[in-house]
C-alpha cells in the first residue's frame, strides 16, 4: 500500500472516528431526552393518581350530601305535616268557638222593632 493511499484511509478512518463520535454524544443527547420524558410521564401518572383521588373524595362528599339532603327532607316532611296536623285541630276549634261566639251574639244583634 502506497503512502498517499495509507494517509487517506487515515483520513477517512479519522472522519469515520469523528462521526461515530458525533453519533455517541447524540445518541447520548437522545438517551437523556428519553429520561427525561420517562420522568414526565411518571410525574404527570402521579397527578392523575392524585387527580382520581380528589374525585373520589368529591364524589363521597356529594353522596354524603345528598344523604343529607334526604334526610333534611324526611324531618322537613314530617315536621310539615305535624305542623298541618295542629293547624287543622286549631282551625276546628276556632271554627267552634266562632259558632258559639255566633249563637251567643244573636240575641244582642236581633234588629229592634219599630214602634
Amino acid at each position: 500500500m502506497t503512502p498517499e493511499k495509507e494517509t487517506e484511509l487515515f483520513v477517512t478512518l479519522a472522519g469515520i472516528s469523528k462521526m461515530l463520535e458525533g453519533v455517541v454524544i447524540t445518541q447520548e443527547n437522545h438517551s437523556r431526552q428519553i429520561e427525561d420524558v420517562r420522568n414526565q410521564v411518571a410525574g404527570v401518572r402521579d397527578r392523575v393518581a392524585d387527580v382520581q383521588g380528589q374525585v373520589v373524595d368529591v364524589r363521597s362528599q356529594v353522596v354524603n350530601v345528598q344523604e343529607q339532603v334526604a334526610e333534611l327532607r324526611l324531618h322537613h316532611g314530617e315536621a310539615l305535616a305535624e305542623i298541618r296536623g295542629q293547624l287543622s285541630i286549631m282551625l276546628q276549634w276556632l271554627q267552634s268557638m266562632d259558632q258559639r261566639f255566633g249563637s251567643l251574639m244573636v240575641p244582642m244583634m236581633q234588629p229592634k222593632k219599630a214602634s
